[in-house]
C-alpha cells in the first residue's frame, strides 16, 4: 500500500509540474507581448515628446523675432496681434502635456 502511495505521489508530482511549467512558458510569452508593446509606446513617446520641443522652440523664436520688430516705434498693430496669437499657441502647446501637480505614484510591487 505503501508503494502505491508512492507512486500516485510521483505521478501527481509530474502531472502538476508539467501543468506548470505550461502556465509559464504562456505567462513569459505574455510577459514578452507586453514588453514589446511598452517599448514600442515609449518610443512613440519619445518621439511626440521630440516634436513637442521642436514645435515650442520654434514658436519662442518667432515669439524672439516678432517682439524685436515690436520694438520698432513704426511697427503696426499687425505685428502686435502677430505676437499675441503666438502666444496663445505656444500656451496651448504647451497645456499638450499638463504639469504635474503631484508626484507619480509607485507602482504597485508584483
Amino acid at each position: 500500500m505503501k508503494r502505491a502511495t508512492v507512486r500516485i505521489v510521483k505521478h501527481l508530482f509530474r502531472f502538476l509540474t508539467q501543468l506548470f511549467c505550461r502556465d509559464l512558458v504562456h505567462i513569459n510569452s505574455k510577459l514578452d507581448t507586453l514588453l514589446m508593446k511598452t517599448s514600442d509606446i515609449a518610443a512613440q513617446l519619445t518621439i511626440v515628446s521630440d516634436n513637442l520641443s521642436e514645435a515650442s522652440k520654434e514658436l519662442l523664436a518667432k515669439i524672439a523675432d516678432l517682439e524685436a520688430a515690436l520694438a520698432n516705434p513704426d511697427a503696426p498693430q499687425a505685428v502686435a496681434d502677430a505676437i499675441e496669437a503666438l502666444k496663445t499657441q505656444s500656451r496651448a502647446l504647451a497645456d499638450v502635456v499638463p504639469n504635474p501637480t503631484e508626484p507619480p505614484a509607485e507602482p504597485p510591487v508584483a
